[in-house]
């Protein structure tokens, strides 16, 4: 065709034949990587030609040691850049590791604006790299839409039932109709498939590369893997682990997985896979990329990921003993990966500098909340009018009937040693339990020191009570419904928490998670 366009120059997602409203960043989809040395200063324009939309950029994993106003979180950290105004990004990139820029207003996010951060040693034990950003891509809204009409659960203008858990609770009304890998997939539907090209990553035979693999999803959790590669993890949201080998592994919104592969087999092009780990599996969305040995002739591979035994999966999200989701594939959970080498020790409890708080996020009367609090933004700048600022949560909120509202603070002195407990119990007590939510923490890095997990039916994986370690209970010893003051039900955990691995890893997670 004469008039024919590269692939190169339009954004085709998964080829779905209307158009789907996108914000992107100079055209792009991911929008352009940053990549820089450790310890270099890096300047980012940012031109907003949004007309009456703001936006920021958050520069998703580094610390922002010393410019703490540079870390894109409107309303908090600065100010929203306007429609048609500039701004200018400056700080230094002193952590190595794979990093993310993405919006921080709105929906902008899943609607495309993200791209990768990668800070690289001057010297890297293997040059070889590729950069894999995966997205769950949805035809017919954002996540605002999905906002709007939360509960609805309506796939267009049909209804349906959501999808669940791998350990079968509800997540929500968000439909993915196909999952995206460096903005491409192949959309399928009643037997149909999409023609559309897919991303191809080169490899050579007998080379070692680097994946790094970045998460933009809003919503879902997605497994990866490589056909017939085994897959070596080295390091995680930007800090080095112990090498961890498994066939696949699980990655959450906003987390960033580095692997090793070695391209030790037959020269051909095979399947590169992230799926939504979500049930029922018929259901699930699968995203599609090529791995293209050097030389190895045909346009879509032929192979296949079949598991007859022996197989393993990374960072689940669940304890099991016995019952499997996906067949003849056992379980690596978080709390079994270790932190690697150049990691700091685990701080210690310190008598007189130590604070510990309980944080349990949860949906109350519709709203998220964290200790039954709607966090509510300040109208004041907090950098330069700290004793301005209004709504502190200082009242004591304990009805069960009633959500609070405030500009919701944790304080503690510096060079303080913090144990922060995240939970997810809502309703727990009544035998009710919520969905999932990741969570992230701005500015710091800290040490996951042990995880609970609830109990589970063995024979159907569906979770039978929550963790024993932390009760939900008033003052006054009455039952907390909505966990609003978590604790833990040995106290003397708070100075010695059994269990603490000599190196355990710095990574975030969801559920039952302690960190220092």
């Amino acid at each position: 065709m004469e008039d024919a366009v590269e692939p190169d120059g339009v954004i085709i997602a998964d080829g779905w034949e209307r158009t789907r409203l996108v914000t992107v960043a100079n055209g792009e989809l991911p929008g352009p990587p940053i990549i820089v040395y450790k310890g270099q200063e890096v300047i980012v324009f940012v031109e907003n030609n949004l007309e009456g939309r703001e936006t920021t950029i958050h520069w998703h994993g580094l610390d922002q040691r010393g410019t703490p106003w540079m870390d894109g979180v409107p309303y908090i950290n600065q100010c929203p850049i306007n429609g048609l105004q500039r701004f200018k990004y400056r700080f230094i990139a002193d952590e190595a590791g794979t990093f993310w820029w993405h919006s921080h207003i709105g929906s902008q996010r899943s609607d495309g604006l993200y791209g990768a951060l990668i800070v690289k040693e001057r010297e890297e034990d293997v040059e070889n790299q590729h950069i894999m950003i995966v997205q769950e891509w949805n035809h017919d809204g954002d996540a605002d839409h999905i906002r709007e009409n939360f509960g609805a659960n309506f796939d267009g203008r049909e209804r349906w039932s959501g999808f669940q858990t791998l350990d079968n609770l509800n997540m929500g009304p968000f439909r993915a109709h196909s999952v995206l890998i460096n903005g491409r997939a192949r959309f399928s539907d009643d037997n149909v498939t999409i023609d559309t090209p897919l991303t191809r990553f080169m490899v050579e035979e007998g080379e070692v590369y680097r994946f790094r693999v970045i998460t933009a999803a809003a919503y879902y959790p997605l497994r990866i893997s490589v056909d017939n590669h085994l897959i070596e993890l080295i390091a995680t949201d930007g800090k080095n682990i112990k090498t961890q080998p498994c066939d696949s592994f699980i990655i959450y919104p906003g987390q960033r997985f580095d692997f090793l592969l070695h391209a030790n087999q037959e020269p051909d092009i095979y399947w590169i896979r992230a799926l939504l780990a979500v049930k029922p599996f018929s259901r699930a969305p699968l995203g599609e990329a090529i791995l293209k040995y050097k030389g190895a002739p045909g346009r879509y591979p032929r192979t296949s990921r079949i598991c007859t035994a022996g197989c393993n999966m990374a960072n689940c999200p669940y304890d099991y003993k016995s019952y499997q989701p996906y067949p003849n594939t056992s379980c690596i959970s978080m709390n079994k990966f270790r932190g690697g080498a150049g990691l700091p020790s685990t701080p210690q409890y310190e008598a007189g500098n130590f604070r510990q708080f309980f944080l349990n996020f949860g949906i109350l009367q519709g709203s998220a909340t964290v200790n039954g609090r709607v966090f509510k933004s300040p109208t004041v700048n907090i950098y330069t009018q700290p004793k301005d600022v209004t709504d502190p949560c200082d009242e004591v909120c304990t009805d069960d009937e009633v959500v609070c509202r405030c500009f919701h603070v944790i304080k503690f002195p510096g060079g303080a040693v913090v144990q922060i407990v995240l939970t997810n119990l809502v309703g727990s007590t009544e035998g009710s339990f919520q969905e999932p939510h990741p969570i992230h923490i701005h500015g710091h890095q800290f040490h996951v020191v042990k995880i609970g997990f609830p109990t589970y039916n063995e024979t159907s994986g569906e979770i039978i009570t929550a963790t024993p370690d932390i009760v939900c209970k008033h003052c006054d010893g009455s039952v907390d419904r909505n966990c609003r003051e978590p604790q833990w039900a040995d106290s003397s955990w708070t100075r010695n928490l059994p269990g603490i691995p000599e190196r355990p890893p710095m990574m975030v997670h969801v559920g039952f998670l302690t960190f220092s």
